[in-house]
């Protein structure tokens, strides 16, 4: 690529002053530097577009509209966003369709029932006997994060109370330019012949909120095909999602009454494979830790505290990131270790720390291994959760 750091005002004006004979008047204010830094401005301007051109002519440095142009060129596009489903409960049966208001505390969404309201046989709430499926009229991850009840639009009888119970299908954000270009460079690098494991990642993680796939080929023989699918926020799926990719890549036949994936190709499939979806099981990571705070730190424990849960939060994404990949080539054999080493070393380099006295990762001083195995919720994923991280100081 052609460096045009350099094409900036000043060198250019430089240069074309350097060009003037010395005889004459170059000095701030005369006649010739005025008309130069006028041209000099303007050729700047066309640098600078041309720069811009430049990167964006590359998958590495294109962004937004211009990478999903270069994207298509090998018949990807960027994943849209997708809107999260809910699980309700009421007092009431909804109809399908039935139109629901959630007041958020900056912004109200609106729900539509799928379906029929199903009665709950054994409910933990007496006044809360129905449960409907639901979806967000707005596409996003937002949604997946609402509490507390919603408000019918729409006349039902009886209803008075409707609350969210849990997501069926998380809802996800457009794809980001580092997602798409991370993409684009496995579809580029990959050699994909109908029905490999590299076909398989790359069909199931362009479903939107699909982050990462590994592929067990011949998991029960020939012709079977395991695929383990993490969400696009490298945590595992929920049982809807599971279904929904389980109808797009290998569906069952309509007439099957154990609803088992068919071998006829009804979905992305080739004819004769029959292809599992799963999901891991997540583990969530528990750490203890003691620290001594340096001497002459400003920092409050609170911000120690804050950053070293930071660091192991992104420590266990990384992880995550990671876990689709084949532990060495040629083989559908998988492996996710998580170094105790490498936790010492992420709290140890927090500022304000000067040392940890003490570390137990899940209940040990010891790497932990997350098995991958060829089988339904037969992977592991670690998973962050807060209350399971226990930091405090300790006096020297």
């Amino acid at each position: 690529m052609i460096d045009f750091s350099s094409k900036t005002f000043e060198n250019i004006l430089s240069d074309m002053l350097s060009r003037v004979d010395d005889g004459l008047n170059k000095r701030d204010g005369s006649l010739i530097k005025t008309s130069l830094a006028a041209a000099a401005w303007a050729i700047e301007g066309i640098y600078l577009n041309l720069s811009y051109l430049q990167n964006q002519a590359f998958p590495k440095t294109a962004i937004g509209e211009n990478l999903d142009y270069i994207a298509a060129t090998v018949g990807l596009e960027r994943k849209e966003a997708t809107k999260a489903q809910w699980y309700l409960l009421s007092n009431a049966p909804m109809p399908d369709g039935t139109i629901l208001l959630y007041s958020g505390s900056e912004t109200s969404y609106y729900f539509d029932t799928i379906g029929e309201s199903e009665t709950i046989t054994d409910p933990d709430d007496p006044n809360l006997t129905f449960r409907t499926l639901a979806e967000c009229d707005t596409a996003g991850s937002m949604a997946n994060d609402f509490t507390g009840s919603l408000q019918s639009i729409d006349f039902v009888q009886d209803l008075t109370s409707v609350v969210l119970d849990y997501v069926a299908i998380p809802g996800s954000d457009e794809e980001t330019d580092e997602s798409l270009r991370t993409r684009y460079f496995q579809e580029v690098g990959a050699v994909e012949f109908g029905g490999n494991i590299s076909s398989y990642q790359t069909f199931i993680k362009s479903i939107g909120g699909v982050g990462a796939v590994q592929v067990y080929p011949t998991w029960k023989g020939p012709g079977t095909v395991l695929c383990a699918v993490l969400s696009d926020e490298l945590v595992p799926i929920t049982n809807d999602k599971i279904e929904e990719i389980q109808n797009i890549v290998c569906p069952p036949d309509a007439d099957d009454p154990d609803e088992l994936p068919s071998e006829n190709g009804y979905g992305m499939a080739p004819i004769g494979a029959v292809v599992t979806i799963t999901t891991p099981v997540a583990q969530p990571v528990s750490l203890v830790v003691e620290f001594i705070k340096a001497q002459g730190s400003t920092r409050t424990d609170d911000e120690i505290i804050k950053d070293m849960k930071a660091g192991i939060r992104e420590y266990i994404l990384q992880l995550c990131s990671n876990w689709e990949k084949l532990s060495r080539f040629n083989s559908a054999s998988y492996s996710l270790i998580m170094y105790y080493n490498k936790v010492i070393g992420i709290l140890s380099s927090v500022d304000g720390v000067e040392v940890i006295t003490e570390c137990m990762l899940n209940g040990e001083s010891a790497n932990t291994v997350y098995p991958q195995t060829a089988s339904e919720r037969g992977q592991k994923v670690p998973t962050y959760d807060d209350s399971l991280i226990d930091i405090t100081e300790v006096e020297q």
